[in-house]
């Protein structure tokens, strides 16, 4: 096991490479910083166990997490958009992921992208003012996406201010359930494949969601 505290990260392609061939194995990346700009790829790379409370700062096309199998664990991690397309987490693959009390600000792409077979599980979390602003309809742009065959489940988090082209939640694959979170978008859901159970959520107003707000089938009822 490897433990990285109070280090920041410039330059390089991958700045932390977590992969292995032990499941044992877990890196713990402790109050880092990781300026995801110029030519990065990304902050962290993984397909084993990583823990994380760090901040990430992320420019053009790079992502801050890059999860291939799941196992990431984020508590009160930042990640903060500075200018470009740059994402935020992005999981694919089996494993579980949980993200808990973190911020993911003004990130001109995807803040969260699951499209494992996995389950992610996210809470108490801030979506501010992400997504890509030059979406067209036919891009599957959201600020939270789910397009694999996994579960995704969204609790209580916040998901405001997105770019006006983007849909809060964009669901094209597996199983979203999202219970106890403010939602409110122009855009806040659209869902094309798999199921949206979306109900006990707010919307900004006691009479639910606006209509145009959400598109296909979505569940939303009780409020």
């Amino acid at each position: 096991n490897t433990t990285v505290k109070n280090v920041t990260f410039i330059g390089g392609v991958n700045q932390v490479d977590a992969t292995f061939t032990a499941s044992s194995n877990r890196t713990t990346l402790s109050e880092c910083i990781f300026n995801v700009t110029g030519n990065v790829t990304s902050g962290v790379t993984t397909n084993g166990r990583v823990t994380t409370n760090s901040t990430f700062n992320v420019d053009n096309e790079g992502t801050a997490i890059i999860a291939s199998n799941g196992g990431l664990t984020a508590t009160s991690a930042i990640i903060n958009g500075t200018s470009g397309t740059g994402a935020g987490v992005s999981v694919s693959g089996n494993g579980s992921t949980t993200i808990t009390s973190s911020q993911f600000n003004n990130l001109g792409n995807n803040a969260l992208a699951n499209a494992g077979i996995g389950s992610v599980s996210v809470s108490g979390s801030i979506f501010n003012g992400s997504g890509n602003a030059t979406a067209t309809s036919s891009t599957a742009n959201g600020v939270i996406t789910a397009s694999g065959a996994g579960d995704l489940i969204l609790i209580s988090n916040t998901i405001s201010n997105t770019a006006a082209a983007s849909y809060g939640l964009y669901v094209s694959g597996g199983n979203v359930t999202a219970r106890f979170n403010s939602i409110t978008n122009s855009k806040n859901v659209k869902r094309t494949s798999g199921t949206a159970d979306a109900v006990n959520n707010w919307w900004g107003s006691a009479n639910g969601p606006v209509s145009d707000s959400l598109s296909g089938t979505v569940a939303t009822t009780p409020y």
